[in-house]
């Protein structure tokens, strides 16, 4: 996608890139991932009731920074991690959960060992990150996409 021309009409400035987006959909459709993990938990704005900024929202990006990196190092250009630095780097995000006002009952950092952390972020990454890949909003294809066109122009872009 690109984007040209007046900021504040983005979503109608958008070009997709129609085949990389429906080569991606049709690998997912097509992928052994079980209906039951394509599906986004109700907790994602279906309820009435909804907060959009609570403990499962912050707990949720805590994830993002620090789940990803520990399920996936090498992706992240973190290659042949020690155990130790896993499980400091995780310490380090159950200090900043909590300095960012996350209750300990919600600090997904706060786990006994870091086969435990592996465990939790693992049911995290499959119950919202590959559940997300089915039900793409307009404006993270954008940026997903404009990463993607960054990252070509720079060739050390580690993906």
């Amino acid at each position: 996608m690109n984007f040209r021309g007046d900021p504040g009409q983005a979503e109608e400035n958008l070009r997709w890139l129609p085949k990389a987006w429906s080569s991606f959909h049709k690998d997912l459709v097509e992928s052994n991932i079980p209906l039951s993990q394509r599906r986004i938990p109700p907790t994602f704005g279906e309820s009435k009731d909804f907060i959009p900024f609570n403990q499962n929202a912050l707990a949720l990006t805590q994830f993002s920074f620090v789940g990803y990196p520990i399920l996936f190092p090498e992706r992240f250009g973190i290659f042949r991690p020690s155990e130790d630095d896993l499980w400091a780097f995780n310490h380090f995000w159950a200090i900043l959960g909590y300095v960012l006002g996350l209750e300990d009952k919600y600090n997904i950092a706060l786990q006994p060992d870091l086969k435990s952390v592996r465990e939790v972020y693992l049911e995290i990454f499959e119950r919202y990150t590959i559940a997300a890949g089915f039900h793409w909003w307009p404006g993270a294809v954008c940026l997903v996409d404009s990463i993607f066109q960054v990252c070509t122009l720079y060739k050390n872009c580690y993906w």
